[in-house]
């Protein structure tokens, strides 16, 4: 595997803080509410522990901010990390992020482990935003709303898959410190990137005046069979039972295998102002891992999906996405995974760097860029 450095961020995110303490911090609350904290610590990392959001174990969890008084523009930058759905993916996949982790984890930020999130690193357009990082600790790509989950072929069980009830509470903490944000990028890398397609139309409704863009990095759905038939899909649906907005099927008109594969069509039409972007690798190693659970009725027995079925399926996405103006690819011949870490000031298409083409994406002036 290629661009491990992006791992290493993961690693020292999820496993700093040895001795857990799963007691819940106390965070000062005034007018501003619990977002208080990070208010008092400007333009640095603070953990926001919260009894009211849980980890797959059970057990609470929270998230980062990084507040910026003199911004009122905001990144939500969701983790990645595998998902839950099997003994063996369930084994590669955090069940719990606690206090002492989360601490630990915003001096590892504040640290500048993070490149696309450091405040010293001033070239960047996002530099002087307002940013959250959310942990991944539910299993369910951050949208899930079982809270007792039993995973199948003797998985764990009784798991709260609820990181959409997580993320309502990060959105409410938000709306208590700030009813007005300008400009909004919702992102995330792997699992994380499937996060963002169901997590964008909350902050889109919570903040209606904001200019916001989504951003998905290595989290590809497959529109057709090439890579993955129902399997993967309807493990996902009926074990994270997915939290899709009231009008989902209302706004979704075309012919899917599963919900989830509507995403592209829900956000691009219930939300024609804003911007939506997809960047994938079109042989990306880790999605071929995952993918490859399909051969065996998602059991724990994965036979890698190939490089040439990955490559066609990724391209299959392109041809679904030309009929929403307002997605636009960035789709490398690449087995490595995800760009946000180590890649995104490096990797180009045409002489386009990444992150010169998510600032393009966010004022509405990318263009498809594909190798």
């Amino acid at each position: 595997m290629k661009h491990f450095n992006w791992l290493i961020l993961l690693v020292a995110l999820a496993f700093v803080g040895c001795n857990d303490d799963d007691t819940t911090s106390d965070q000062p609350v005034d007018d501003l509410g619990p977002l208080q904290a990070a208010v008092d610590n400007n333009l640095s990392w603070t953990w926001m522990g919260s009894d009211e959001m849980r980890s797959r174990n059970g057990t609470s969890t929270g998230y980062l901010v990084n507040l910026n008084s003199n911004s009122d523009k905001l990144v939500v930058y969701l983790q990645g990390g595998g998902a839950c759905f099997n003994p063996l993916t369930c084994a590669g996949n955090r069940d719990a992020y606690t206090n002492n982790e989360g601490i630990n984890g915003a001096n590892v930020l504040n640290d500048g482990f993070f490149p696309l999130l450091n405040r010293a690193n001033t070239s960047l357009f996002i530099s002087d935003w307002n940013w959250i990082f959310v942990p991944y600790s539910t299993g369910d790509l951050h949208s899930g709303t079982n809270s007792d989950g039993d995973v199948p072929f003797n998985g764990p069980q009784d798991q709260r898959m609820e990181g959409s009830a997580n993320m309502n509470k990060i959105v409410a903490d938000l709306q208590q410190y700030t009813d007005s944000f300008s400009e909004i990028i919702v992102t995330g890398s792997s699992a994380g990137g499937y996060g963002v397609y169901l997590t964008f139309p909350k902050f889109a409704e919570a903040y209606p005046n904001a200019s916001m863009t989504g951003l998905s990095d290595a989290g590809p759905i497959f529109t057709t069979d090439s890579a993955a038939d129902n399997c993967l899909g309807e493990s996902w649906e009926s074990l994270f039972q997915f939290d899709y907005p009231s009008d989902y099927n209302t706004v979704v008109t075309g012919n899917y295998d599963y919900a989830y594969q509507g995403a592209y069509e829900y956000l691009s039409k219930k939300y024609p102002q804003h911007e939506f972007g997809l960047m994938s690798d079109y042989k990306d190693e880790v999605l071929r891992f995952f993918y490859g659970f399909d051969a065996n009725n998602c059991d724990e027995n994965t036979v890698q999906v190939s490089a040439e079925e990955l490559d066609l399926a990724t391209r299959e996405i392109q041809n679904t996405l030309q009929n929403f103006d307002n997605w636009k690819v960035f789709f490398k011949d690449s087995d490595a995974h995800t760009f946000l870490g180590d890649r995104f000031s490096a990797e180009s298409i045409n002489g386009r760097v990444v992150i010169d083409w998510i600032e393009d994406l966010t004022q509405g002036n990318a263009v498809d860029l594909m190798e």
